[in-house]
């Protein structure tokens, strides 16, 4: 099941209507943690390698993503590592 943005609790994030499909695999494109359609495109290809989680797992996946990743995760794709290494959805 896709995560949609009515998913999200963070409202600050920008929303282009318009804005270039995210699909496939992440790439070297840089990562913008206020890009809500770049953040659901991560998490939906997070939980495509990770399985499914729950909504407090999916709430504290947004916030690791939003406050936990450091600040060189500059691409989609160091972003994703980082998720996958350093995000523990058993501990939510």
């Amino acid at each position: 099941m896709n995560v949609t943005k009515f998913d999200l609790q963070t409202s600050r994030y920008l929303w282009v209507e318009n804005d270039r499909v995210y699909n496939g695999m992440p790439s070297r494109r840089e990562f913008n943690r206020s890009n809500g359609n770049q953040v659901l495109f991560l998490i939906n290809c997070y939980t495509s390698i990770q399985g499914a989680l729950t909504k407090s797992q999916l709430l504290a996946l947004e916030q690791f993503i939003v406050w936990g990743l450091p600040v060189q995760a500059k691409s989609e794709i160091s972003a994703l590592q980082n998720m996958l290494k350093d995000f523990e959805p058993s501990q939510q």
